[in-house]
C-alpha cells in the first residue's frame, strides 16, 4: 500500500533532516518506507511492515511537517489523543493583502498572541501560507480552534484572550 503527499519545497529539508536523520526515524517508529523528491516536494509513503492505523497517523505527521510544525511536534500525532486540524485563510481572505492581515492577527507582535493559545491550551500552532494548522488534544484543542476561528472572523486580540482564559478555567472547574 502506498500514499503520495505533496509537501512545500521550504519544507522539504526539514522532513528530510540533516544526513537523512528526520525521515530515518520516522522509518524506525512507523516501520513505513518514506520517499522524498527533493526536486518537487512529492512525498511517497510506503507501508512495508507499519501496522495500518501507525501508517494512517505518518500521513497527518507528514502533512504537519509540510505546513510548518517541527518534526517533534508534528511526532505528537503518533499519539491517539492529538489530531492535526487545518483551516484553509482563503476562507476568510480573498486577496493575499488580506490574508496576510489574517495572518498576522493569529501571530500576534512578535508571535505574542499565538504563544499564548499555545501555552494556555498545550496546543501547537503553526501559520503558513494559506493555512494555519494547530496540533492537539482535546478538550483544549477546541478551544485553540475556536481562538483562532475568531481572530480570522475579526474579534479583539483581547476579547479572544478573555474567551481563552475563560473556557480554560470553565474547562478545569
Amino acid at each position: 500500500m502506498n500514499t503520495y503527499l505533496k509537501i512545500p519545497m521550504d519544507r522539504v529539508p526539514i522532513l528530510i533532516g540533516k544526513k537523512g536523520e528526520t525521515r530515518k526515524r520516522l522509518e524506525e517508529i512507523t516501520l513505513a518506507k518514506i520517499e522524498v523528491d527533493s526536486q518537487t516536494g512529492d512525498v511517497n509513503l510506503e507501508k512495508k511492515e507499519a501496522n495500518p492505523l501507525t501508517f494512517y497517523k505518518l500521513e497527518s505527521v507528514i502533512k504537519a511537517i509540510g505546513r510548518g510544525f517541527s518534526p517533534d511536534h508534528a511526532l505528537y500525532l503518533l499519539d491517539d489523543d492529538y489530531v492535526l486540524w487545518l483551516t484553509d485563510l482563503t476562507e476568510y481572505a480573498k486577496s493575499e493583502k488580506s490574508r496576510e492581515t489574517k495572518r498576522s492577527r493569529v501571530i500576534g507582535t512578535k508571535g505574542a498572541v499565538r504563544q499564548y493559545i499555545e501555552d494556555t491550551t498545550s496546543c501547537f500552532i503553526s501559520v503558513q501560507g494559506k493555512t494555519v494548522a494547530i496540533i492537539g488534544k482535546e478538550p483544549t484543542l477546541s478551544i485553540a480552534i475556536d481562538s483562532v476561528g475568531r481572530l480570522l472572523q475579526g474579534s479583539e486580540i483581547q476579547a479572544v484572550k478573555t474567551f481563552v482564559k475563560k473556557a480554560i478555567l470553565k474547562q478545569k472547574s
